[in-house]
């Protein structure tokens, strides 16, 4: 793994930092290949949007597109990920005057099993871990992944590929490391995230590329999808051929949409 900080290769961080000590940042994960980062201005629109609601500056474009050349020109496909921190402070939550933002950018290769995830399908279980509603927080990808860590920690089964979450009231939100769709009658459906989980890029650009109904389902709903999927900037469009004991075809509006970005997820 490459690691720079603000733009110069670094291996460490100031334990002051307030990410370290709270959580207190965002993040993006893209894809890379080529020396081209993925749905770039999408990552960054949606980057600068998350850091707005927690009053964090983020780099103007044109400098964190400087920061990231060294990550985009490693050889194949390459994961880049960008950590946004308020900064520095001592002990406590108030933010003083003057913090200034690190911006932290890790690059390592795609996972090898991207592919055979889209081409094949993938099994995801139902965790028991739920997230907790919090609108203030909801949709946006912020440093506190708990939640995703306790639930990932609920299966070693390397059969089962990702885990589908809940909220405590529920309603179906999305997965571990990625946004659910499916489809029910013919209409695709993905979960509203207005109380929590985090809004992708790729919820967003698949949103924009297919008519899609957005609300709250339950699990009985999901599990009479005709098809379903899971996405996100790395691994793209993988097709859910099993969610818990329910086994589901590949469908053809999964087959559709995938076609849309195969240059994009090509290794």
């Amino acid at each position: 793994m490459k690691i720079w900080l603000n733009g110069v290769s670094a291996e460490q961080i100031s334990l002051r930092d307030r990410g370290l000590q709270f959580g207190d940042g965002v993040f993006r994960t893209m894809r890379c290949c080529g020396g081209e980062v993925a749905l770039f201005d999408a990552q960054y629109a949606r980057l600068q949007q998350d850091a707005d609601k927690l009053g964090i500056a983020v780099p103007d474009k044109a400098i964190l597109q400087q920061w990231l050349q060294p990550a985009s020109q490693l050889p194949g496909a390459v994961v880049i990920k960008v950590v946004l921190t308020r900064g520095e402070s001592e002990r406590g939550y108030a933010v003083p005057a003057g913090t200034r933002p690190n911006c932290v950018i890790y690059a390592q290769p795609v996972p090898a099993a991207g592919r055979q995830w889209r081409d094949e399908g993938i099994a995801a279980r139902i965790c028991t871990t739920r997230l907790a509603v919090q609108p203030a927080l909801a949709g946006i990808k912020h440093l506190n992944r708990l939640e995703n860590v306790i639930a990932r920690r609920e299966w070693d089964d390397g059969a089962i590929v990702e885990g589908l979450m809940l909220d405590t009231d529920g309603w179906v939100v999305e997965g571990v490391m990625s946004n659910l769709f499916f489809v029910r009658r013919g209409m695709l459906c993905t979960p509203d995230l207005g109380r929590c989980g985090v809004a992708g890029v790729m919820r967003s650009e698949i949103m924009r590329q297919r008519e899609t109904a957005i609300g709250q389902f339950d699990l009985g709903t999901l599990l009479e999808a005709d098809e379903a999927f899971v996405c996100n900037s790395v691994m793209g469009i993988v097709p859910l051929r099993r969610i818990g004991e329910r086994n589901l075809p590949i469908g053809p509006v999964t087959r559709g949409l995938q076609e849309l970005w195969i240059d994009t997820f090509a290794e």
